[in-house]
């Protein structure tokens, strides 16, 4: 399946789940974001110090408020995001061959593209890469700065994982669906019209249209 302009007239949107739902959930997506630093920013420090010994006592030496220092790690994590977007963004147009669109808002920034659908693969690629790619870049990376710019490392490693649970989250909702389904990067869903299936297709994806069905639910309340 490959990303299109236009749908074949067998999918129908799918009405439980619009755009708008995604406004329900971001500030428990922007929760799930401290959340996940928190976690994995000791997680990484714990990484830094078995490839590099003696790094918490270097850091735990250094311990100071610097203006200046504050000021570069701000830029370094707004440029890191970026780049992070950059990788969305070439990824979309290797699929669509559709010049991507960056939108920035309170919920965060995100990459769109006007007028194409993505099967739901293709999505789960687009939206796991760049926290996939970077960390395993970062991990490498470990090994080989300077010390002294080893904390920025690890901080750039915790906000990327941080920044990417809207990615992480929809990704898991998304992997709910048919293969066959096909997306827009506004949260539209498509599904191809119900086809006989077996007892053991059916028995496949039961679980999943539950877990589905549960998610649902649960972000109705939200109202």
């Amino acid at each position: 399946m490959r990303a299109t302009k236009r749908l074949p007239d067998r999918y129908v949107r799918y009405e439980a789940f619009k755009p708008a739902t995604l406004k329900k959930v971001s500030l428990l997506l922007n929760a799930a974001t401290v959340v996940l630093f928190v976690v994995a920013y000791p997680l990484f420090i714990a990484l830094a110090s078995a490839l590099r010994p003696g790094f918490v006592a270097r850091v735990a030496s250094r311990l100071s408020f610097d203006p200046v220092r504050m000021l570069e790690m701000v830029a370094a994590i707004l440029a890191f995001f970026a780049v992070h977007e950059m990788i969305h963004g070439a990824i979309l147009w290797f699929f669509t061959r559709e010049r991507p669109i960056l939108r920035v808002s309170l919920r965060g920034a995100c990459v769109e593209v006007a007028t194409s659908y993505l099967p739901r693969n293709a999505l789960l690629v687009t939206s796991l890469t760049p926290v996939c790619l970077l960390s395993l870049a970062g991990v490498g990376f470990l090994l080989l700065v300077p010390p002294e710019l080893l904390s920025l490392l690890v901080l750039l490693l915790a906000a990327n994982a941080g920044g990417s649970a809207a990615d992480l989250a929809g990704s898991f909702f998304v992997s709910l669906f048919p293969a066959s389904a096909y997306l827009s990067t506004r949260g539209d869903i498509y599904l191809d019209r119900p086809v006989l299936a077996t007892p053991e297709q059916e028995a496949k994806l039961a679980w999943k249209v539950r877990l589905r069905s549960f998610l649902e639910r649960a972000v109705a309340k939200l109202d």
